[in-house]
């Protein structure tokens, strides 16, 4: 099935708030989805959930449930046409006549076994007829295990096939038991792998924050050891931190409200990185790697930033043509700049409104996206404290 001389694939939506009754969960999922008349030849599930959902056997459920496979992760907060929330499953389907889909997920990793994600894409890739056109990964929140990593192995390995995906969410007062889902069995030290085949042609878009808002006053990190930023200004990066007033008493003020901007010096564009934790020797933990030599700046959003940014996104998306669904991931740091909680899932649903596609916005721990180059050539990435999107 074509549509505009596209391969179409088409994206099917279903959601529940009952945590508790499996099987009413079940029937409402299934009801929602209609699958025996919707379905095409080729079909895979994307599950999001709030932890309580593992925990209690829906996801299980659900997915068995499900003529096919289905992948997905943990999240806090979920929006989509009729529904939003914390406390929420939603099951999304894509399905085709023409693109191929394939599943894997990846042995146990702990620090240096790196090699396991190539292993994950090689087994993966292997049952599909063509070499994969877009690959959809779901990261467990592992430390040792840097989300620039997983980019960087899978764009090898895939030729430069784009890379979409998320790292697996759930926070109370810190992190609590993120985990990323295959076929009904949840796993807080994988990998989790989507493979398209076939031609797909997504679109993708990326925002952040305003450069404007990067404070104007220039740090040099004087020593850095893969994602640890030991000093800073030749003193420790806690010492310096905490005569800015970032840190206090060895605690960070608000973790992951201040993204940080480091600039390696090497022509590319700024992104923003998170502090996710301070080690015991004075370092600060970082989402991504850092250099030594580089400057260091640091952002202050607000609410205004992190709407703007969303609005640009949804806008963006709603402009493309031939589009059959859409998937929008944002850093759940970007929550902590917004007086509610729910004011980008509901402005979100509000500009979505006047909308058929089908589509579904939830929050993530990081955020794998493309961005374009020169020439529209595109460059995967590994990203934080941004809102990305693909359209399919």
């Amino acid at each position: 099935m074509r549509y505009g001389g596209i391969f179409l694939i088409k994206m099917l939506t279903a959601h529940t708030f009952e945590m508790d009754d499996a099987g009413y969960a079940v029937r409402e999922i299934l009801e929602q989805l209609d699958i025996e008349r919707r379905i095409l030849k080729n079909s895979v599930g994307l599950i999001f959930c709030y932890l309580d959902f593992i925990e209690s056997g829906v996801v299980e459920a659900v997915c068995k449930a499900l003529p096919f496979d289905v992948v997905g992760c943990t999240t806090q907060g979920i929006a989509m046409h009729g529904a939003m929330g914390e406390d929420m499953l939603a099951v999304m389907v894509l399905t085709s006549d023409d693109v191929e889909f394939s599943t894997g997920f990846s042995e146990v990793f702990s620090p240096g076994n790196e090699k396991r994600i190539a292993a994950m894409y090689e087994k993966t890739a292997a049952s599909l007829s063509a070499a994969p056109s877009l690959l959809m990964v779901f990261k467990s929140m592992l430390p040792y295990l840097m989300g620039e990593m997983v980019v960087s192995v899978l764009d090898r390995l895939a030729a430069g096939a784009p890379v979409f995906g998320t790292i697996a969410l759930d926070m109370a007062t810190g992190v609590r038991s993120p985990q990323v889902i295959y076929n009904g069995v949840a796993y807080s030290d994988c990998l989790v792998l989507l493979l398209f085949s076939g031609d797909v042609r997504p679109r993708f878009s990326i925002d952040s924050m305003p450069q404007k808002k990067i404070r104007g006053q220039q740090a040099v990190i004087t020593a850095a050891e893969g994602n640890r930023m030991i000093s800073v200004n030749n003193i420790p990066t806690v010492a310096y931190m905490e005569r800015i007033g970032l840190i206090n008493d060895g605690v960070v003020e608000l973790l992951y409200a201040f993204p940080l901007y480091i600039d390696n010096h090497d022509g590319e564009k700024q992104w923003p990185c998170i502090i996710i934790d301070i080690g015991p020797d004075g370092s600060v933990l970082c989402g991504n790697s850092i250099r030594p030599g580089s400057t260091l700046r640091i952002s202050s959003p607000l609410k205004e930033d992190v709407l703007a940014s969303a609005t640009n996104i949804i806008e963006l998306a709603k402009q493309e043509q031939d589009r059959n669904g859409l998937l929008v991931f944002s850093c759940f740091s970007r929550n902590v700049a917004l007086m509610d909680s729910h004011d980008e899932m509901k402005l979100v649903q509000k500009l979505m409104a006047d909308s058929s596609l089908p589509y579904m916005f939830l929050y993530s721990g990081g955020e794998f996206c493309p961005h374009y180059g020169s020439h529209e050539k595109l460059i995967n990435k590994f990203h934080q404290y941004s809102i990305i999107s693909c359209i399919l």
